[in-house]
């Protein structure tokens, strides 16, 4: 390689350099993304998108030699010799990139980032001091602007959220990879794995094909925001950075509830190895669209069995309650059993915290006469927890019994919410089986305080 050659090329390295330095961005490495939607939203706010990118160097150097020889002889002959030697040297390297949805993401993020509803703080941000709530209050329209809370109310359809979560995939979901991974194992030796004439093992083969048919390749995940919860400050429900809360429930009453990011996503978009993205409780960035304003109580994931649920109800009822014998089949591991008595008293205990969360929705009181008989109906009914239907005449109950007293409408699905909320806090299983350690008190109230909200999501994009 030549001199100039050499020197060339230092030059065009020192130029990328420089050129690196003063965009350099964050890394970011994607295990999920979809193009559609980024296409699509990048298309909504700025246009035309590009589809190439050409960055092109150019360099030439040219030499020129030129030399006269002119000879004469006296008035009659002249002679001469013009030489032009022309030395050229060009080189042209240029390096086409295609527009690739990276390259797009990166752009419609930059644009969108000063704008989303729910936002990232800086690491290296100091935590505003708040001493009481009264210092708060006083200090909310800074704290909402720089990003330390969120009200509830503001979360529209539609509106863009980044956030930091332990990511997941729902149980549904779990439960059916690892029944798609091993029952061709156990079929042909299920005696080494203890599940011989286990009939939840049975029934969970069956209904891992039809959640494969209900799911049609959609992953259900959820993400425990990391550095936000949802706490009730005065009237409002706001999502409050874990620094501030702190400072408050180190002065104040202030009590708070997890935020979970929730949605579906699909299974061909990932571009990493789906367990290791989802079953192995790693922190990422997710941006996310809302699809559903406002926080949630509960979500459903698996669409296709809400939709399931109205139109052929009774084909849906037995597909719940076999899918919980063999997920509790599953879970149990050969673990002993609770007695009866200790069933029918988390039932109880279920029954009077569901009467209460539906107090609480409806906006009404519970008098001392109310509780009594709310207390007395459910222990008539406390035996009804070992099938699907004995628990929903149970829960039924209570329900007709406080509508006949309070003037409140009916609806299914906030029952059915609450109802799930209040056996899943007192440890029952679909089955009817409970978790041996729920008959504690302690597991009890720590599982109430753990209740939390959720944000229904369209997730763009996953990524650290």
């Amino acid at each position: 390689m030549s001199i100039v050659d050499r020197v060339k090329l230092w030059f065009r390295r020192w130029r990328r350099k420089r050129a690196f330095e003063k965009e350099k961005s964050p890394l970011r490495e994607f295990v999920y993304l979809d193009e559609v939607s980024v296409f699509s939203l990048v298309a909504s706010r700025l246009g035309a998108i590009a589809t190439e990118f050409t960055d092109k160097e150019t360099a030439s150097l040219q030499s020129e030699i030129k030399a006269n020889i002119s000879a004469g002889g006296t008035g009659v002959a002249k002679a001469g010799l013009d030489s032009r030697l022309t030395s050229g040297q060009t080189q042209e390297s240029q390096v086409v990139r295609k527009s690739i949805v990276q390259t797009t993401f990166k752009e419609f993020y930059e644009h969108e980032r000063d704008s989303l509803a729910v936002r990232l703080v800086a690491e290296d941000g100091e935590v505003p001091e708040v001493k009481s709530l009264d210092d708060f209050d006083s200090k909310v329209k800074g704290l909402e602007s720089g990003g330390w809370i969120t009200g509830a109310e503001k979360l529209a359809r539609g509106q863009l959220v980044e956030a930091e979560v332990q990511l997941e995939a729902e149980n549904v979901f779990r439960m059916s990879a690892v029944v798609s991974a091993i029952q061709d194992m156990v079929q042909d030796d299920a005696e080494m794995f203890g599940l011989d004439g286990n009939e939840g093992i049975v029934q969970l083969r069956s209904i891992s094909r039809v959640l494969e048919k209900l799911l049609v390749g959609l992953v259900p995940v959820r993400g425990c925001v990391v550095d936000y919860e949802v706490a009730q400050i005065g009237r409002r429900e706001l999502i409050v950075h874990r620094g501030l809360l702190n400072q408050l429930m180190s002065t104040e009453h202030v009590s708070s509830r997890p935020l979970y990011v929730v949605g579906v996503t699909e299974q061909s978009l990932f571009w990493k190895d789906i367990r290791r993205v989802l079953f192995s409780n790693a922190r990422f960035r997710v941006l996310c669209r809302i699809s559903q304003g406002g926080l949630q109580d509960s979500w459903t994931p698996v669409k296709l069995f809400q939709v399931l649920q109205s139109v052929v109800p009774r084909l849906a009822d037995p597909l719940e309650e076999a899918l919980g014998s063999g997920a509790a089949a599953l879970a149990d591991g050969g673990e002993p059993n609770q007695s009866t008595d200790q069933k029918g008293q988390l039932m109880r205990e279920a029954l009077v915290s569901y009467a209460s969360s539906l107090a609480d929705h409806y906006g009404f009181n519970l008098t001392e006469q109310d509780s009594a008989e709310v207390d007395l109906l459910a222990g008539q009914h406390c035996a009804s927890f070992g099938t699907l239907t004995e628990r929903r005449q149970a829960f039924g109950a209570i329900t007709s019994f406080l509508h006949e007293r309070f003037d409140f409408p009916r609806e299914p699905d906030t029952a059915a919410a609450y109802r799930g909320v209040a056996l899943n806090d007192a440890g029952f299983r679909y089955s009817g089986q409970v978790s041996p350690l729920a008959a504690s008190e302690d597991v009890l109230r720590t599982a109430a305080s753990a209740r939390g909200r959720f944000l229904d999501s369209e997730f763009v994009a996953i990524y650290w």
